[in-house]
């Protein structure tokens, strides 16, 4: 199992169905930063018919010298899901040595939060649990937290 993933894996995760609970803007660190429940695997039942399940983690994901953020959210409840996570147009200032990329974490029932980052980071804080719900509890998860662990 890996506990973090970065942009240059973007073809090999998938963000389909991940809660975000929060974010968390760090200028000091040019980082802006969401709680999400990371679905690491879709588990298939044994019997058909029988309920799907998941391995989740929480974790962090990290956008790295990120800003120029706007959201736009359609949560009845508060809470969101997203459906995926794409990047394109490429910019870089003449002379610099470092790049952006617009990001947008595409949810469902229309949210959409757009911003620019050189990269991302995304670190599980947990091993992976099985859950017959695409959430976790707060208790389960240890509340809300935009920790980046050591490893």
């Amino acid at each position: 199992m890996r506990w973090t993933y970065t942009d240059a894996d973007l073809g090999e995760i998938s963000f389909h169905d991940v809660h975000v609970l929060g974010y968390a803007a760090l200028p000091e660190l040019f980082e802006i930063r969401f709680d999400i429940d990371y679905l690491a695997e879709w588990l298939c039942p044994a019997q058909k018919g029988a309920p799907i399940s998941f391995r989740i983690s929480p974790a962090t994901l990290v956008f790295e010298n990120a800003g120029h953020m706007e959201a736009s959210i359609h949560a009845p409840q508060g809470d969101f899901s997203l459906d995926e996570l794409a990047r394109s147009g490429f910019e870089q200032l003449p002379g610099a040595t470092l790049g952006t990329w617009q990001y947008e974490l595409r949810g469902h029932d229309g949210c959409l939060v757009r911003l620019r980052a050189s990269g991302f980071t995304l670190h599980l804080r947990a091993e992976p649990v099985i859950a017959d719900q695409q959430q976790l509890s707060l208790d389960r998860r240890g509340g809300i937290s935009f920790h980046v662990p050591e490893r």
